[in-house]
């Protein structure tokens, strides 16, 4: 219906899933198993193999072994999941440039995204120069992930650019 009223449409939201343990002891605690079931949730019910998702906006906590367990638990459940290619994804996080809002965390990636959709381009994290960000929790070179360090283009795969948001809550 948005496209017969002539609405401008900036993306579509393919899918979306939760991850919970149910008994933990910090709002991490369950970040790896919990992740990994989310994002392979999500890639199922959205019909997109990881392998096209060529940008992830995560939480970036900013806790080294918080960042160290989303990162391992996002390049277990896309690497598990891509069928098609090598997984070649650019990786930020819109945290460091907003602040770490969880109720907000979300919406501020989607925002960001949209925009990258928009423009066409991907643009990097503060304090991301293209070696780790202020934490060696962010071993890149042990994940399919590179860290967007500086604007560049976002390059479409299979005609399209797809993104995901990793974004964590109380619960």
């Amino acid at each position: 219906r948005a496209l017969s009223d002539g609405d401008q449409i900036l993306g579509v939201i393919r899918g979306s899933a939760m991850g919970q343990d149910g008994g933990s002891h910090s709002v991490h605690g369950a970040l790896l198993s919990g992740l990994e079931e989310a994002v392979a949730r999500t890639l199922a019910v959205s019909g997109v193999d990881a392998s096209e998702v060529s940008y992830l906006d995560g939480q970036g906590a900013g806790k080294p072994e918080w960042d160290h367990a989303e990162l391992r638990a996002l390049s277990r459940a896309y690497t598990k999941k891509a069928t098609e290619t090598p997984l070649s994804c650019g990786f930020g996080s819109v945290g460091p440039n907003v602040g770490h809002g969880h109720p907000v965390s979300g919406m501020a990636s989607l925002l960001k995204v949209l925009l990258g959709f928009q423009d066409g381009d991907l643009v990097p994290s503060i304090h991301w120069d293209g070696r780790a960000p202020q934490s060696p929790a962010w071993a890149f070179d042990e994940t399919p992930f590179f860290p967007v360090s500086k604007r560049c283009r976002w390059e479409k795969v299979q005609g399209t650019r797809i993104a995901g948001i990793s974004a964590f809550g109380l619960g």
